[in-house]
């Protein structure tokens, strides 16, 4: 549903539209993350899980979300949504925070370390790659 959120209605959205769809009350995607919270808050995990004791894959999602929102590459302020949503901001520091997402972005770092990032990395996953194939057709 955010999905369709972010390609039909926002993507083709004027800067007026977009502002409504996130910071006006009653706003579409303001609605969603308005449920989102709620999930979050009557759970009431002390890390801020959204549903259970454990980070889960709607953890992830919502930290992939709001991911994509935060860069202020959409036009919002990340301090109005930390400001608007405070348990989601929680639950995204957690998980953001978590070794096995540590370890997922270090991988990753050309999209979450960009300044870190060196393309060679790339170049030499390719030679691995390349070489892992070899392998398997002469093995």
């Amino acid at each position: 549903l955010t999905q369709d959120v972010m390609t039909q209605k926002f993507m083709q959205s004027t800067d007026q539209e977009k502002y409504e769809l996130f910071a006006v009350e009653g706003g579409y995607f303001r609605m969603l993350m308005g449920g989102m919270e709620k999930l979050i808050l009557q759970n009431d995990h002390p890390f801020g899980c959204s549903c259970g004791e454990r980070l889960t894959i709607a953890d992830l999602a919502i930290w992939r979300c709001y991911g994509s929102i935060a860069t202020g590459a959409l036009g919002i302020p990340s301090q109005w949504f930390e400001e608007t949503f405070p348990a989601i901001h929680k639950l995204i520091k957690a998980v953001d925070c978590h070794p096995k997402v540590e370890e997922y972005k270090q991988m990753n770092k050309k999209y979450y370390y960009p300044d870190q990032y060196d393309s060679d990395d790339d170049n030499q996953d390719n030679n691995n790659k390349k070489d892992d194939d070899e392998t398997v057709q002469t093995g």
